[in-house]
This record gives C-alpha cells, sequence and structure tokens, in this order.
C-alpha cells in the first residue's frame, strides 16, 4: 500500500521491430541510458520497451512483444512495471527517439475519513487488502481474470487501535482486470454484491475492510 514512485526506472527492456513484425535489435539495461541500435536507415520499425520487470524479457516477434506478461513478483512497493511503444516511423541515421513509458498496473486509491461519523459512533480500521487480485497480466493490451485459479488476495496492511482511519489515502497497485462498469441506474450497495455461487465472487477484485463499528445506540 505505499505509494510507489511511478517514474523510476531500474530496468529496461528494448525491442526494435521491422515492418515485416521480426524483432531486429533487442537490449536489456540494468542502468537506463541512452540505448544506440544499428538498423537499416530510412526503414519503418516500432520501437517497443518494458521496464521494471527485473529480468530479461525475450521476445523474436511484434506477436510475442505483445503476448509478454508480468507475474505478481513484478509489483513492487518501490517500482512498477511500464511499458510504451514508438512508431511505426521512418528512422534516419544518427536520429534519436523518446519511448514514453506509462505504468502497466492498476492504481487504485482508497479513503478512510471517519471525521463525519456522529459523536456516538466509533469506526477503528483493522485491515485493508485487495481480494481477487490477477496473478498475471499484460504489459500492451487490457486483461481480466478469466477463472479462479488467474485470481488472488493481496497481503493485508494492519491498522493499530490509535489508527484513525487513513485520511490521506493509501495506495495500491495490481495489474488490470477490466470486469466491466456497472449500469448507469445501479446505485444501490446492495446490488453490487453477486449472487451467492456466482463466479464473479471469485474473479471480480475488490477492496476488503475489517473494522470494528461501536455506536451507543441499540437500533
Amino acid at each position: 500500500a505505499k505509494v510507489a514512485d511511478e517514474s523510476l526506472l531500474k530496468d529496461v527492456n528494448i525491442y526494435v521491430v521491422n515492418s515485416l513484425g521480426a524483432v531486429v535489435f533487442y537490449h536489456y539495461i540494468e542502468e537506463p541510458s541512452n540505448v544506440k541500435a544499428d538498423i537499416f536507415s530510412g526503414q519503418s520499425f516500432t520501437v517497443y520497451a518494458v521496464a521494471n520487470a527485473g529480468r530479461r524479457l525475450m521476445a523474436a516477434s511484434e506477436d510475442e512483444i505483445l503476448q509478454l506478461e508480468m507475474d505478481w513478483g513484478m509489483v513492487g512497493e518501490d517500482v512498477l512495471p511500464m511499458s510504451g511503444k514508438y512508431g511505426p516511423a521512418i528512422l534516419s541515421d544518427g536520429g534519436s527517439i523518446v519511448v514514453p513509458l506509462t505504468r502497466s498496473v492498476a492504481k487504485v486509491e482508497l479513503n478512510g475519513d471517519m471525521s463525519g461519523l456522529n459523536d456516538d459512533v466509533s469506526i477503528k480500521v483493522k485491515q485493508v487488502r485487495l481480494r481477487n487480485v490477477p496473478v498475471k497480466g499484460s504489459f500492451f493490451g487490457q486483461d481480466r481474470i478469466e477463472e479462479l485459479s488467474g485470481a488472488k488476495d493481496g497481503e493485508p496492511l494492519m491498522f493499530g487501535d490509535a489508527d484513525a482511519g487513513f485520511p490521506d489515502g493509501i495506495s495500491f497497485y495490481m495489474p488490470e482486470n477490466m470486469q466491466g462498469t456497472l449500469l448507469p441506474g445501479n446505485t444501490s450497495q446492495k446490488d453490487k454484491v453477486w449472487p451467492q455461487g456466482s463466479l464473479y465472487a471469485g474473479i471480480c477484485t475488490y477492496v476488503e475492510i475489517v473494522a470494528d463499528y461501536e455506536s451507543d445506540k441499540k437500533e
């Protein structure tokens, strides 16, 4: 739940793909810097980059690049998996390009401000965690969990008795899980719960909050 540095680079896989979809240049660097690629000048190429994977990710074609997957271990507390693409474009001798990178994981922000509670109400949050998080995700393209084996639960973030919620917010990062959006008319909290025994209970990601609730009222 620690906010990661979304601009930090620790390693980068770089792929240059020709118009036939073949990787004609590949380089892996552990200390990001400028990279010189030996390619035919004046031809059309597409450049792909995958950052913070923590290891070499080999691919021989554009199709294999687009199928590269991240696993849960790549989503750390300090750095995040990123990916980017430049082109297709004509690359000339001596030219330079910049491949824009964006994070390849979803960011879930949660605020727990208890200041609006009545004086006789107390809610003490004990733990927060994500449930049904994708085990793997794609660097390029959208993803969602298709079966129960593709999900796992995140590690719980624990709170002590002295903590007054988390008004400043906490952030979680995870591979995307694009299960769709609620219908416009669905505004009731009870209608957002899937039926008992539904497959969606095991593949839709949600935030679980464990808390103690106290109130002077007996209702």
